[in-house]
């Protein structure tokens, strides 16, 4: 009894540990635990099998403890030495799920597995098929200014791309790395009829960005004296720690909103930038306070009073 309560209460430790320091721990507990199977003791222990297991992986994977020995991330590189995290929570003996992976609408989390082995063999293949997916990301956040979303990840499938100050580029990034869903945010005519006309001429034999940089002739400054250089804009989106504040909250960002405001409004002359949330919200007040029956609110915006809409999938 008194192993039993000992090992629960490592298990169940909050204090930090090194992870040879907790598996040698409690291998010199099960070494004496003879005649005791895991299900006699508690179904919450990790049994001796699953520590074995731990303790043969590959130097290449990493594995680290939560706050308790179910709660554990394992660390795994893909072939082109991108680092991808999988968090996993240990139910009981051969009962393994994945909690979180920096992944894009994964199916992995929907299944259950026997191993750590048979995790990341899934794991693998799954990355395996996204190299596409990842160099598109990549290509994007390196070469163009995302402001949205702040800290892009992999599993953020879209970006919203900085044409000039009031017009962005919103695309979103299949598993097979093509751009789909590709629409302006903010109104101009001028990159209007240059993204309409570029979308019918889209050369599938390019990356994504050289498309966005065809469609709006990003290199040629001659087109249009407000567009501003990709590295002059990450330096000043740098510098400006602020940026943009919404017209409805005054904030640039919210504790309980991760996006950053935008400029939704269609009318060419108004400089006002509002957060999604923030913008339907004002409009479902300003219409008694019910909300729209399909999702989308229609009115007229807070500043320059011209009609606007917004949708709730957005906020």
């Amino acid at each position: 009894m008194y192993k039993e309560l000992f090992i629960h209460r490592l298990v169940q430790s909050k204090e930090p540990n090194t992870l040879p320091k907790l598996l040698e721990g409690l291998f010199e507990v099960f070494a004496d635990f003879q005649g005791i199977t895991t299900e006699s003791v508690s179904s919450t222990l990790i049994d001796l099998t699953f520590l074995e297991e731990i303790r043969k992986l590959s130097g290449n994977i990493n594995i680290a403890f939560g706050k308790t020995l179910r709660d554990i991330k394992c660390t795994v590189n893909d072939s082109d030495f991108r680092k991808h995290e999988i968090y996993l929570r240990y139910d009981s003996v051969k009962k393994l799920r994945i909690v979180s992976v920096d992944l894009p609408s994964s199916s992995l989390n929907k299944q259950t597995y026997n191993t750590i082995e048979d995790v990341i063999t899934a794991f693998l293949k799954q990355i395996s098929n996204l190299q596409s997916y990842f160099n598109e990301l990549e290509n994007i956040d390196h070469h163009c200014v995302v402001m949205e979303p702040i800290k892009p990840l992999y599993k953020d499938d879209y970006r919203n791309i900085r044409i000039d100050d009031k017009t962005w580029l919103h695309l979103e990034v299949t598993p097979d790395g093509s751009a789909t869903n590709v629409h302006l945010i903010g109104q101009s005519e001028i990159w209007q009829d240059k993204l309409q006309k570029g979308l019918l001429t889209w050369d599938q034999d390019k990356n994504i960005v050289e498309n966005i940089y065809t469609i709006f002739d990003i290199k040629n400054q001659s087109v249009s004296p407000t567009l501003i250089p990709v590295d002059a804009a990450r330096k000043q989106s740098s510098e400006d720690t602020i940026g943009p504040t919404c017209g409805i909250c005054y904030c640039a960002q919210l504790p309980d909103y991760p996006g950053l405001p935008q400029p939704l409004c269609q009318n060419m002359n108004c400089d006002v930038y509002f957060h999604k949330n923030c913008l339907f919200q004002w409009l479902v007040a300003c219409e008694g306070g019910r909300p729209p029956a399909f999702g989308v609110i229609n009115g007229s915006c807070p500043t320059c009073l011209q009609p606007i809409s917004c949708s709730d999938k957005d906020c």
